[in-house]
């Protein structure tokens, strides 16, 4: 997602490039770095590149070596997109107010209002159009700053300046919380959420064996069984045994966050771990619940799993998720034989029935589980109660991954409530959960640039249209647009010009290969036809003048 977002930026590049002889080298320079960076990021997504020997043999130096090979490519593609995205707003910044100041952007295409961790930022105050954003400082010295009304695809300069120490309200041990309209309250042994109710009062946590929402579960043993831990085939014989130890409270508590919300601060133990910290915070003003858990995980060979458990108030809900460029419903959108053990969520899990919903997301966990813990059942049907887990980390398979998984793990997750009605809004508020937005370094500029001080590349007003990317194009000839329907209505949708300019347009495919010309109206927009939950691309540009 960041990586996304640097694309994104960088169609400000040709405004706010000094207009001298490297221009274009630098800007082509730039754009060869962020091909390198989604390379590397497939390179290391290639699920069959890990040693063969990872588990038979996992202190072998073929072992190592190859780990720590491919290791570089997330490493180095993750510091391409800091560097890219954070050099990319200040450019941005710099040709924006006179002052001190920092971007605050916005990758997705809609307007957003969300609480954001700002590095550096303690004793700071980010203001716009003279309106100071509610912030409190942070042990790290960072900030969390409540951003509001952030433009679609698109940024804010903001002020700064120095302002007084805002730390956040120790009010003491706590097990219960309110903000916003939601209310919280801890178990006392485990540090679970015991109870969740919105403005509405309707409980969401259902009595379950599994304590309670963000329950954290080690699951150890199941060694040569039906979990798949050998190549083996017969191992799929056996029913595995497995002990489940659930997490225990230390201690909790309630920190007064001004301005923003509420939070609960809970230390707890945890099997096979040496720390375990939760966050639980409540807003003021934003619809949801975040979760945070930090974890130092001991690393070890032995069998062992990791979940953290959502037992959700509902009896029958359908289940839908979002998967790659889609999305699906649990069981009904399943074939034959296809797995209902696990699954892989995108950005979000909706769980709903009748007039009541819960969203979930999970930024840092795509598996997830359903019902129950993965017992290797193998099952053919599943018929969803309500139940989630995330299905944080396992040891299980035999072959090409780590043997053993140890070190410092963070699991946040985003739930809030969401009936059924607008089936574009699950997208929206999941894509949020797991896209923060962004806020650049901070920079300080002597003069006014030539940049207003809030705009978006482009504008598109239709709210059932997910921009999947959007970026220059490889050739240098304008900037390519790639759309999602998420609405589930074909129909014809409109693109105009705002800080990127373009007077034609093109249908494209997802590599960038061009198609038949696109309809200009008459107000400067580009017609842009989706089919129902379909794909669709676009090139926008100005046509280059010919000598002559």
């Amino acid at each position: 997602l960041a990586a996304r977002a640097a694309e994104l930026a960088a169609l400000w590049d040709t405004r706010v490039e000094p207009p001298d002889g490297p221009r274009a080298d630098r800007i082509r320079a730039r754009a060869e770095e962020r091909r390198q960076m989604w390379r590397d990021l497939l390179l290391f997504g290639e699920h069959t590149w890990g040693a063969a020997g990872s588990v038979s043999e996992p202190e072998a130096r073929q072992t190592v070596e190859q780990w720590a090979y491919k290791r570089r490519f997330v490493e180095g593609a993750e510091a391409a997109a800091a560097s890219q995205l954070g050099d990319a707003l200040v450019r941005i910044g710099r040709a924006t107010n006179a002052g001190p100041g920092r971007i605050a952007f916005n990758a997705v295409n809609w307007a957003r209002t969300d609480v954001v961790r700002v590095a550096g930022a303690a004793g700071t105050t980010l203001a716009y159009g003279g309106q100071a954003f509610p912030a409190v400082d942070l042990e790290d010295g960072g900030a969390l700053v409540l951003l509001r009304d952030i433009p679609p695809l698109g940024y804010l300069a903001l002020t700064t300046a120095p302002r007084a120490p805002a730390l956040p309200v120790d009010e003491g041990d706590a097990l219960d919380a309110s903000a916003g309209g939601f209310r919280v309250r801890l178990d006392a042994q485990t540090g679970a959420i015991v109870s969740l109710a919105g403005p509405d009062g309707t409980e969401r946590v259902k009595t379950s064996p599994w304590s309670g929402l963000n329950q954290l579960l080690h699951v150890s043993g199941g060694d040569r069984s039906a979990l798949w831990t050998a190549g083996d085939r017969d191992t799929l014989r056996a029913v595995p045994t497995l002990d489940v130890a659930g997490a225990a409270r230390v201690s909790s508590r309630r920190l007064r966050l001004p301005g923003i919300g509420v939070q609960l601060a809970c230390t707890r133990t945890l099997r096979g771990c040496s720390s375990v910290t939760s966050r639980v915070t409540l807003y003021d003003d934003l619809p949801w619940v975040d979760i945070e858990n930090r974890i130092e995980k001991n690393a070890t060979l032995d069998k062992e799993a990791v979940y953290v458990a959502f037992p959700f108030a509902f009896s029958q809900p359908t289940v839908e998720m979002e998967v790659p460029l889609g999305r699906m419903t649990v069981e009904r959108d399943q074939q034959p034989g296809s797995g209902r053990d696990w699954y892989c969520h995108t950005h979000w899990v909706w769980l709903h029935e009748g007039t009541d919903g819960v969203l979930w997301s999970a930024p840092d966990a795509p598996l997830v589980t359903l019902n129950d813990l993965f017992r290797g059942a193998w099952r053919r049907t599943i018929a969803p109660d309500g139940t989630l887990f995330s299905y944080a980390l396992n040891n299980y398979w035999h072959t090409n991954y780590a043997a053993r998984q140890g070190g410092a793990i963070v699991l946040r997750y985003r739930l809030s409530l969401l009936a059924p009605g607008d089936a574009a809004e699950p997208v929206r508020r999941g894509w949020a959960a797991c896209d923060p937005l962004y806020v650049s370094p901070p920079y300080t500029n002597p003069a006014p640039g030539q940049l207003i001080a809030r705009d978006s590349a482009f504008s598109i007003p239709d709210r059932g249209v997910l921009v999947i990317g959007a970026k220059p194009a490889d050739d240098e000839d304008g900037a390519i647009l790639k759309l999602l329907d998420v609405g589930g209505t074909a129909r014809t949708i409109g693109v105009w010009p705002a800080a990127f300019a373009f007077q034609q347009a093109r249908r494209a495919n997802l590599v960038e290969m061009n198609g038949t010309a696109l309809t200009m109206r008459a107000d400067r927009s580009a017609s842009v036809e989706m089919k129902a939950w379909g794909v669709a691309a676009a090139r926008l540009f100005t046509p280059r003048e010919t000598a002559g």
